[in-house]
């Protein structure tokens, strides 16, 4: 990299930084707001690949006039670890198109890869929480918050697919799907969900808007993902409370299941 940037002779600055400790996908995603003044910020995954447009692509789209957007994204073509194509062009690439409905969910992506963002959403609503593995599960719920999320229907990224990637160590190949992981690995994943619950209910109080319902439904997958992460750390007779304090916190009957099927049925790992 240091040949690389040494090598550059263009009109751009280029900051090559290397951190004195691994800082987890979280913390590395915050040292590069940081270190970057960009009112748009185009992220980079090191083992994906740019089509030369991406950049004013969304751009283009961040700034359409009359219809602003606080994160844009784009269809991309996976690519396999020799990057050759491996599929079809994924033009699914945002999975919750709002504010209740990612609640409802209990999740929402815009899939992080192709993404660029707003730097509104990182000065306004802060750092992300160590705990975090995937920015794409945050910066959506805030940009939904302030404007909303645009895809530029064309590929502009090669996203490739192997069995390395932080993405594989926590969902199957298709399609993002969960898969069944190892009880530590299962453990971080839902430490994970809590932060990102918890991470929209400090934004949703940020943005100061006014919803009794969708408040009280963001209370309610707090409450949940806090019970989720709990079962960890309890012996399994024990978990089988984790169905009744649920009842007695008012989660609805799908995140009552969810409860037994992965502390109780310990079907997810």
């Amino acid at each position: 990299m240091r040949e690389e940037v040494s090598g550059y002779g263009g009109p751009h600055k280029v900051v090559l930084n290397r951190n004195a400790q691994n800082l987890g996908l979280a913390g590395n995603n915050n040292r590069a707001w940081e270190l970057s003044s960009g009112e748009f910020i185009v992220m980079q995954a090191g083992d994906d690949l740019s089509l030369p447009a991406r950049t004013t692509e969304l751009v283009n789209a961040w700034q359409c006039a009359g219809n602003p957007a606080h994160l844009v994204c784009s269809y991309h073509q996976p690519i396999d670890i020799h990057g050759e194509p491996c599929g079809d062009v994924w033009t699914q690439v945002v999975w919750a198109s709002s504010v209740r409905e990612a609640v409802a969910f209990g999740g929402c992506t815009a899939l992080g890869c192709t993404a660029g963002y707003a730097r509104e959403i990182h000065a306004k609503y802060g750092p992300l929480d160590p705990r975090i593995l995937m920015e794409d599960w945050v910066y959506p719920f805030r940009a939904m918050l302030e404007s909303r999320v645009a895809v530029v229907r064309q590929p502009l990224v090669q996203y490739r697919h192997h069995s390395s990637s932080l993405a594989a160590a926590y969902f199957s190949e298709k399609r993002g799907r969960p898969k069944r992981l190892p009880r530590l690995r299962a453990h971080r994943l839902a430490s994970s969900k809590l932060a990102v619950a918890e991470d929209w209910k400090r934004a949703w109080n940020i943005r100061g808007l006014s919803d009794p319902v969708l408040e009280a439904e963001l209370e309610r997958l707090v409450a949940f993902r806090k019970l989720q992460e709990k079962g960890y750390s309890l012996a399994r007779v024990a978990r089988l409370s984790l169905v009744w304090q649920g009842m007695r916190s008012g989660l609805s009957t799908r995140q009552l299941a969810g409860l037994a099927r992965e502390h109780v049925l310990q079907r997810c790992y």
